[in-house]
């Protein structure tokens, strides 16, 4: 069997209107002075919006794609063994730390007999409240901004 035309076009407001206006077989006598008024309303309404958006304009989801949103859209099993390992990896190339800072931090944990790694591992955040740390997105859109 064919499929039936009417799903598979793409209709818009005014097609749909003209379908609308097609007599109704079994209809029942005391409704249809109710449809009548519906339609009317309706054509009133759809007739002052225009039949396609325009594509130029942007449009406003108020949603904002930030550093935590993209990591929170990349769904990983917190069962999976490596569900840890690549949280870290992500957030370490996603935010990357100042080297300034690094180095300082460094210099403690030597004196403390204490690798950078470990101290990464153990307890990272006692490393992220004495660096600075900037974002992915904001490093390579001041590159792409520059050249």
């Amino acid at each position: 069997m064919p499929p039936d035309d009417d799903y598979n076009r793409n209709d818009n407001i005014t097609s749909i209107l003209q379908d609308n206006e097609l007599p109704s077989h079994n209809q029942d006598p005391s409704t249809s002075q109710i449809e009548e008024e519906s339609r009317e309303i309706g054509k009133q309404q759809f007739s002052s919006l225009p039949e396609q958006l325009p594509s130029e304009e942007p449009i406003r989801s108020r949603v904002l794609m930030d550093v935590f949103h993209l990591m929170d859209q990349i769904k990983v099993p917190r069962r999976h063994g490596l569900a840890n390992n690549f949280s870290r990896k992500l957030r370490d190339a996603l935010f990357i730390i100042v080297e300034e800072d690094k180095n300082k931090v460094e210099d403690v944990l030597i004196r403390n007999q204490i690798t950078w790694d470990e101290k990464l591992l153990k307890n990272p955040g006692w490393i992220f409240r004495h660096v600075k740390r900037k974002q992915l997105l904001v490093v390579a859109a001041s590159l792409v901004i520059s050249i």
